[in-house]
């Protein structure tokens, strides 16, 4: 066992915000994020505050989209490639180490894929990353497992698109998801996709939370094909 030495990834991001911005300027972006009151001293920064920030956030900007692009890609091999991943990582397990690097650690819950259902989880990334049509995403999401009631190819494309995609503006919508679930129901989930997309919903909210809108089944396309190109040789 070793000892990773540094903070958790989103306490760093924080912290390097809150050195930016200021105390009352970083207690006012995150009331403001949160939705909240802010707090009694937080305040707006200035044109000024906004102006001397500018360099160093970028920076925080660029640095924190690089390293989640990392994470989502090391998922992704340990999925697609290895075959064994952690089914675990989020933030408290991801550590921002004093060399620039990022630690991942508590590996307490693993999950081994079998060539058959790692390969079918290949086929529905590869189709969801290329925007294919709704029935050949539908098919390769069958493939995988999924039953639904009516196994409608427009409810399986959008509940796939909405698990591994790019979030879209209509996807924030409440009225969106009631018309998704009127239209058909689940009835069986396999559990080798359960965990996959376990993996997809941590590393995305966080991406989402932290402003990055990533779709990690683009991110994991290239293992994905590399996967399907190798069986096919």
């Amino acid at each position: 066992m070793e000892y990773l030495a540094g903070e958790k990834l989103v306490t760093d991001v924080q912290t390097r915000l809150r050195g930016a911005l200021g105390d009352a300027g970083y207690e006012w972006l995150r009331a403001t994020r949160l939705g909240v009151p802010p707090p009694p001293g937080a305040a707006p920064p200035t044109a000024l505050q906004k102006l001397r920030a500018a360099p160093r956030l970028w920076a925080l900007r660029r640095r924190t989209r690089r390293r989640l692009r990392l994470l989502v890609d090391v998922h992704g091999h340990q999925m697609l490639v290895d075959g064994l991943f952690n089914a675990d990582p989020h933030p408290g397990n991801l550590i921002a180490m004093d060399d620039g690097r990022v630690g991942l650690i508590d590996y307490g819950q693993c999950k081994r894929l079998a060539p058959e259902p790692r390969r079918a989880i290949a086929e529905l990334m590869v189709k969801v990353a290329d925007d294919a049509p709704a029935a050949e995403v539908a098919a390769a999401f069958r493939r995988v497992g999924v039953r639904t009631e009516k196994g409608g190819d427009e409810f399986l494309s959008k509940l796939a698109r909405l698990m591994f995609g790019r979030v879209t503006l209509e996807m924030l919508e409440p009225k969106w998801h009631r018309e998704l679930h009127r239209s058909d129901k689940v009835v069986h989930f396999p559990p080798d996709l359960l965990m996959v997309h376990r993996v997809a919903l941590i590393l995305r909210g966080l991406s989402v939370a932290l402003r990055y809108n990533l779709a990690v089944a683009e991110v994991w396309r290239p293992f994905a094909a590399g996967l399907l190109q190798g069986e096919e040789r």
